[in-house]
């Protein structure tokens, strides 16, 4: 995960300024390999089965639940930041701000998700 972040960013060491439409173009193949990974996850989490498994939810409805859960946090955190227009970090305010600190919220619990699923 760290490899491929840091490979992510390294076209930005050989350019001063990225141009519009390659960071559009940046966000939709990122866009695309999360949806793929999106799936992936889903699709695995639907057809669970372990012997030992003694819940009495379906592997369908948990995984519901979480896909619930996490769009949840996502609007409630995105919901949460927009009432805050105040919101300063260091010299960035406003919406910059705002966008920075829900991608923090969101990739810490992508992080804490992902390290309970290892």
């Amino acid at each position: 995960s760290a490899i491929s972040t840091g490979f992510g960013v390294l076209p930005l060491c050989f350019v001063r300024e990225m141009k519009e439409y390659w960071v559009g173009v940046s966000n939709a193949i990122a866009a695309g390999m999360m949806c793929a990974a999106s799936y992936s996850l889903f699709v695995e989490g639907c057809t669970f089965h372990d012997d030992n498994d003694d819940s009495s939810l379906s592997p369908v409805v948990r995984t519901a639940i979480g896909c619930a859960m996490g769009l949840l946090f996502i609007l409630g955190t995105k919901s949460f930041l927009d009432s805050h227009e105040d919101v300063k970090v260091g010299s960035l305010s406003g919406a910059d701000t705002r966008k920075i600190l829900l991608i923090v919220f969101v990739m810490t619990l992508h992080s804490f998700s992902e390290g309970v699923g290892i």
